[in-house]
């Protein structure tokens, strides 16, 4: 575990990439809360427990001197005051809160504060520099920044929900939920969802006013008239669900009876789903000698109006060894058909949600992420990035060519290939000049 006064380096994690473009590579400082509430080590729970409800937030963090002490989440205030029958006023904080706090640099990129926080197991990330608190970055926000919209939450949803009467007492459903390990409970009456009970309510109506849990009714403090969604949801309208109902779980419904729950973390680890998926494939071995001795670590622009001579190379490529990602512009089916690629991964570059494997073009973080994770998993592999006129259109050529040059030093670095085939006479003579700057140019093919 990182202490609060150490931060995690930025260049520890990507040695060598441009990080200049912010929509590419976004840091913790460009979407941190920088109003952080804080509370004194030596304040009570009661004080704590006050504070958190009336400005209905999920954790408080707990400073010393000015200093980043620990960390107070509604799950400790489950745990280790209502199960345990303590009185909140006669508790002090440093006794239950969460020492040793895992903190970051705001130059820390967003997908590494994913990372950190999933394999260590936590929802909040305190940033922090020269040992001042500037701001703190959640795992919502984190999941607003990365937009997982390409599965359905049938994909992701837990389908064995934990579940309890709404006429059981409150002790019952900490008891079940602390022994569950889960941080919310489904209510039910006669079999059908009525309400959902949060560690948010122990805080808001048992915690903070005092209140008996083991006579308190689940009824009385449940938040009922709960938003559901259906099994074909995408992740993309459940998320914009969950965010403007201000939610965090999303029962999931099929012909009135409850098949799963779906919650924000779900939607923060389901954008390294479709890249899980991607396995470095090569195809069958063509017996014809390679026709083209393509550099590794080497960026090309093929200068052409219909990516043919792109093709050609890259097929050649992964039918002699060579691991491919296609990143198409057309249709993938209709790829594969053209070019014979049956095993090799192909994306679909398109605002087209119905369609699984797919990236949206304005979603540079998303295409630049499953780019570099391909070519992580093969020291020797190529991708060939068709529509770069399109990605133009969608965003800016100032952002595209800050793209390119983000992936450069992955590619170099990886020993990869990128192939970009690209219609010189869509560009301006500045803006042809600058990206021949940046990849080296094929007029004809090699």
């Amino acid at each position: 575990m990182v202490n609060a006064n150490d931060v995690i380096d930025i260049q520890d994690d990507v040695p060598g990439v441009d990080v200049s473009a912010s929509r590419v590579w976004k840091r913790v400082g460009d979407i941190m809360t920088r109003n952080v509430t804080t509370i004194d080590i030596e304040k009570t729970i009661a004080d704590a427990a006050r504070i958190m409800s009336n400005q209905n937030i999920s954790s408080i963090v707990v400073v010393c001197a000015d200093e980043v002490a620990g960390i107070l989440t509604e799950r400790d205030l489950l745990r280790k005051i209502v199960v345990r029958g303590k009185n909140p006023k006669d508790v002090p904080i440093r006794e239950i809160m969460t020492p040793q706090v895992v903190c970051a640099h705001p130059d820390i990129l967003l997908f590494t504060a994913s990372k950190l926080m999933k394999e260590g197991n936590f929802r909040r990330l305190p940033i922090i520099e020269n040992k001042k608190l500037l701001g703190i970055v959640t795992q919502d926000d984190i999941s607003d920044a990365m937009d997982a919209i390409w599965k359905k939450v049938e994909d992701i949803m837990t389908k064995v929900v934990i579940t309890i009467d709404c006429k059981k007492t409150v002790a019952d459903a900490a008891r079940i939920m602390a022994d569950k390990n889960i941080s919310s409970i489904v209510v039910t009456d006669n079999d059908e969802v009525v309400g959902i009970l949060t560690e948010r309510d122990f805080l808001r109506k048992i915690v903070a006013y005092g209140k008996d849990p083991e006579s308190a009714l689940i009824q009385d403090i449940m938040t009922p008239h709960v938003v559901c969604a259906h099994p074909d949801t995408t992740i993309f309208k459940a998320s914009k669900l969950m965010k403007e109902g201000n939610f965090r779980r999303l029962p999931i419904i099929d012909n009135k009876k409850l098949v799963g729950i779906v919650t924000q973390d779900d939607l923060t680890n389901a954008m390294g789903l479709l890249v899980g998926e991607i396995s470095p494939v090569t195809e069958e071995r063509s017996k014809e000698q390679l026709k083209h001795a393509v550099n590794g670590g080497t960026s090309y622009m093929i200068n052409e109006e219909k990516p043919i001579k792109s093709n050609e190379i890259f097929q050649d490529l992964v039918t002699h060894g060579v691991p491919g990602l296609y990143i198409a512009r057309t249709l993938p089916a209709k790829v594969r058909e053209r070019y014979g690629l049956k095993k090799t991964p192909i994306l679909w570059l398109s605002r087209t949600k119905e369609y699984k494997e797919h990236i949206n073009p304005v979603d540079l973080v998303q295409l630049g992420y499953v780019i570099r994770e391909f070519i992580k998993k093969s020291d020797d592999s190529v991708v060939l990035l068709e529509g770069i006129e399109y990605l133009i259109t969608q965003n800016s050529f100032e952002e595209i060519l800050q793209f390119i040059q983000s992936l450069n030093d992955s590619i170099a670095l990886s020993h990869s290939r990128l192939i970009v085939p690209m219609d010189s006479a869509t560009l301006s003579t500045q803006q042809h000049s600058l990206m021949k700057k940046e990849m080296a140019v094929l007029e004809n093919g090699i």
